[in-house]
């Protein structure tokens, strides 16, 4: 048996600059005042010695990431480029335990708690098409035909008199 040298794929090229990621982290973390948006408004109070009163995030774990409402290989896929990518608007700030959910899909980021840039930033692009996938409040309401969503047209005919 003839030995042959292992061959690799070759390295992926980063997109963008180490400096641009970094100011893309600091710049969403800065926008959503360096907090969780899914814990934004679940806070507890803890007494402590007496007068003493701290807030602490009830569910959030690990530190904070800026996640992408649309990800970065899809925005790739569709030739943007690293300002769009790494544009401050692109993500919103959660906790490495809500961000990982996110992406899996276990417990997506509800519609009313991202933020308005984002939204802003993801119909600029036209890209609200990708959104109506990910979040039902976006949806259009549609009828279930023979367990099937009805097409527009099908609704449409259904609705004639």
């Amino acid at each position: 048996m003839r030995k042959t040298p292992l061959r690799r794929k070759p390295w992926r090229k980063a997109l963008g600059t180490p400096a641009q990621r970094l100011a893309f982290r600091l710049g969403v973390l800065a926008a959503d005042n360096m907090t969780c948006v899914m814990e934004r408004d679940r806070f507890a109070a803890i007494q402590i010695d007496g007068d003493l009163v701290k807030e602490l995030s009830l569910g959030c774990e690990g530190p904070l990431q800026a996640c992408h409402i649309i990800s970065k290989r899809k925005l790739r896929e569709l030739g943007h480029g690293a300002d769009t990518i790494y544009s401050v608007d692109a993500a919103f700030t959660a906790c490495e335990r809500h961000h990982r959910r996110h992406d899996m899909g276990y417990e997506r980021v509800p519609w009313e708690r991202l933020p308005a840039r984002c939204k802003q930033f993801v119909s600029r692009l036209g890209l609200s098409v990708l959104l109506e996938r990910t979040y039902e409040e976006v949806r259009p309401p549609r009828k279930v035909r023979s367990g099937r969503w009805a097409s527009e047209e099908e609704i449409r005919e259904a609705e004639k008199p």
